[in-house]
């Protein structure tokens, strides 16, 4: 299975992979023309299945559409950013075992 990479670009923004597991995964979004964290993006990984292009399945990036809809994303920005985006990653992490064991 190919991996989400640790830095990408993705509509003109830059992105930082933070930490992930194996199903959730937490990218810090930097300003276009510094280093500087802009707001960071929590989500489940989407995996993109094997097809005619592709032999072999693949991790992926929410799409725009898909964002914040049915994958439990969420982006955080503001002074407390890094805590709630930590809060929230915990979250999928246990809402995720919780599903795999049951």
């Amino acid at each position: 299975m190919r991996k989400l990479r640790e830095s990408l670009t993705k509509n003109g923004l830059r992105y930082r992979l933070k930490q992930r597991t194996d199903y959730v995964a937490m990218y810090e979004v930097l300003a276009i023309y510094s280093d500087t964290v802009s707001h960071i993006e929590v989500f489940r990984i989407p995996v993109t299945k094997p097809d005619k292009y592709l032999d072999e399945n693949r991790e992926r990036l929410p799409n725009n559409a898909e964002f914040g809809i049915n994958n439990d994303s969420k982006a955080f920005g503001g002074a407390n950013k890094h805590e709630q985006a930590e809060d929230w990653y915990h979250h999928l992490l246990r809402k995720t075992s919780v599903r795999c064991l049951g």
